[in-house]
């Protein structure tokens, strides 16, 4: 007799937790703007969910987000030049506005480089020796 009711008890436990459990695993949307330290919205940043990388977004031209996650997931908001700003999601929020501070120590050189389609005809190269030195100088005519 004593084992049923423990077994029932145990059943009880068991099936409270597993209800507890598909309550928070629960997708819902958290949306809501980026903005700056002046209040201006900020398009192009980044919103994603730390450890899972490939489930995120980017802000539109108005700064606004719209995401999908689940009960304790981090997300992260992050952009160049400022630093990272992260948020639990523990409900479903809309109007969420986040803040995002400049990083003025991150910043030391901006690489801009740009890619395209370029024809060759005649390609002219040089060697200079000067001492302990050796340079190559490459001339290539543009076409378009």
């Amino acid at each position: 007799m004593k084992i049923k009711q423990i077994l029932y008890l145990m059943s009880f436990c068991l099936l409270l937790s597993a209800t507890t459990f598909a309550q928070q695993v629960q997708e819902f949307t958290i949306s809501g703007t980026v903005v700056d330290k002046d209040k201006l919205s900020m398009p192009g940043v980044s919103v994603y969910i730390k450890d899972k990388p490939s489930k995120g977004t980017t802000t539109d031209n108005d700064g606004n987000f719209k995401l999908k996650v689940v009960y304790g997931d981090k997300m992260i908001f992050s952009f160049i030049g400022f630093k990272p700003s992260e948020h639990v999601a523990i409900e479903p929020k809309t109007g969420l506005t986040i803040t995002l501070l400049e990083d003025n120590n991150s910043l030391d050189e901006v690489v801009v480089v740009g890619l395209g389609n370029v024809q060759r005809k005649n390609q002219f190269g040089r060697c200079h020796h000067n001492g302990q030195h050796q340079r190559y100088s490459v001339s290539l005519p543009l076409h378009q």
